[in-house]
């Protein structure tokens, strides 16, 4: 049911599967690798994989790596490297890279507009110039595609700062032929809401029927609206990543709630000490993560303990999205 959602996916998102909490910090030899969908295989409806994370030489067996047989969208990897004058990548390398990889959608080479990718932000000329880049390339790569006969389904990416750019590049976009666009996310919600209904218009007058995409933003406080203008999919990876990269709230419940992880790095941790620690909350949650850690899960502590708390937030975050989703039903 829409929207989907997809998790973005980087090289350091598995947790070992032997691994329990009396090994600590430590590991042993021949352990093995286990990604979210091999414990949950339902729970996802796709990864987005990142030029950025992945080389030429390693993407054909990326799949075989990651023993993941579901939808793949890949990226050139903007966000990362926003703020470079071009993307350091081609768009034949990017295209074959998505090729090579098996992947089931591929974006086109874009740029990020925005002001806010450096301190002091962009000018005005270094904001049009980006944006003219990401349409320029979004030609080029639909050229490749169409030439090349590649297997995968190519989006064209929408960046912008403003509606009016917003409008501009998906208009360009819409003209080229484009019918599935992914709009470049904001840190402001409200841009983002105004950005789709702007591209939405302007698909509209056009005649056309597209899908939407949002790119890098999933806040719980938009997911209504993406349902309310039928957006097809959008990918976040930020209750993922809050467990380890946030100073605060790296523990999130389904009822909106969250807590701090402890912060332990320096604290021994024999089971008395453990015990004797004074919790915010008492675990209950019945994800598979929960129950093989329990209180542990809170431990801001070591690769192990702070994935496993990362994945029990996207559990909680697609319990989420699926309530939304019912409530849209009735």
């Amino acid at each position: 049911m829409k929207p989907l959602y997809f998790l973005p996916w980087w090289p350091s998102d598995y947790i070992w599967k032997e691994w329990n909490t009396s090994f600590d910090m430590g590991r042993m030899t021949g352990w093995t690798k286990t990604y979210l969908w091999e414990v949950l295989p339902n729970l996802i409806d796709g990864i987005v994989v990142s030029r950025m994370a992945v080389s030429l030489r390693q993407i054909k067996l990326l799949r075989q790596k990651l023993r993941f047989t579901g939808v793949i969208l890949g990226d050139s990897g903007a966000h990362s490297y926003r703020n470079y004058e071009h993307p350091p990548f081609s768009c034949e390398d990017v295209l074959e890279f998505y090729a090579q990889g098996d992947f089931t959608y591929g974006l086109t080479v874009d740029m990020v507009a925005s002001p806010w990718v450096r301190p002091g932000g962009l000018s005005d000329d270094e904001l049009q110039s980006r944006l003219a880049l990401t349409i320029n390339n979004a030609e080029r790569c639909l050229e490749l595609h169409e030439r090349y006969n590649y297997p995968f389904t190519l989006w064209g990416v929408v960046q912008g700062w403003d509606v009016t750019s917003y409008r501009s590049c998906a208009k360009a976009l819409l003209k080229l032929g484009f019918t599935y666009l992914a709009i470049a996310g904001q840190r402001k919600l409200s841009l983002i809401r105004d950005a789709i209904d702007a591209v939405s218009e302007e698909a509209h007058q056009l005649g056309k029927k597209i899908n939407i995409h949002v790119l890098g933003t999933g806040n719980p406080k938009i997911l209504e609206f993406y349902i309310q203008k039928g957006i097809t999919s959008f990918d976040s990876s930020t209750w993922l990543r809050k467990a380890w990269l946030s100073e605060k709230h790296n523990y999130f419940l389904v009822t909106g709630k969250h807590y701090d992880a402890y912060r332990a790095t320096r604290v021994g941790l024999g089971e008395f000490d453990v015990n004797k620690l004074k919790w915010d909350i008492e675990i209950n949650c019945s994800c598979y993560f929960c129950r093989s850690l329990g209180q542990q899960i809170l431990l801001f502590r070591g690769h192990e303990r702070n994935t496993r708390r990362g994945f029990h937030n996207i559990c909680q975050y697609v319990q989420l999205l699926k309530a939304h989703r019912k409530d849209a039903l009735v």
